[in-house]
């Protein structure tokens, strides 16, 4: 009975973790695509678009921010009005369902019989996650030359620090992937 118990705790125990662990490293999803054949050296300048892409305006600036930063650390400067390269963000959110399923028991041998002992728990949930697109115009020829896309659950209860600090992880990671190595 001792050993069916710490085996039950133990499964508990690790759950628990994982599910922390998850909660507090949030991944972020980067993808990009540009069009071959693009002399991204050639750009030096970029303006931002002042489109509001997001409901929350304080997030719509953290954005701002955070891709005007990787841009510049990439070695564009930002001017006000027609810059090389034309910077449109899209923020979207959208809510997913979660279903977790938790079985805290198993099969085992009980006094005078064999069955099922422990509990089987139910956790659904609504998740909301965020996409962000940044959108990379060539302003003389008003094509876009590169996207990427960066997508990652919300903390609806993160503080406006921690918002903009995974704000500028996500963006920093996106733009890894600027200039295409292609």
């Amino acid at each position: 009975m001792r050993n069916r118990t710490a085996r039950g705790l133990r499964w508990i125990a690790v759950a628990a973790i994982a599910g922390l662990v998850t909660a507090c490293a949030p991944s972020v999803t980067i993808h990009s695509d540009y069009e071959p054949g693009t002399n991204f050296a050639a750009y030096k300048t970029f303006t931002l678009n002042e489109h509001e892409s997001a409901a929350n305006p304080f997030v719509a600036e953290r954005i701002r921010r955070a891709i005007a930063a990787q841009l510049a650390a990439k070695g564009l400067s930002q001017v006000q009005r027609d810059g090389n390269l034309l910077v449109h963000a899209h923020a979207r959110l959208r809510v997913d369902t979660k279903v977790d399923v938790w079985n805290t028991g198993g099969w085992g041998y009980g006094y005078r019989r064999a069955g099922h002992y422990g509990s089987t728990q139910v956790d659904v949930r609504n998740v909301p996650v965020g996409t962000l697109v940044v959108d990379l115009v060539d302003r003389v020829k008003g094509e876009a030359v590169w996207r990427g896309v960066a997508q990652s659950t919300v903390d609806a209860d993160a503080s406006p620090e921690q918002s903009e600090q995974r704000i500028n992880d996500a963006m920093q990671k996106l733009f890894k992937e600027y200039p295409p190595a292609g």
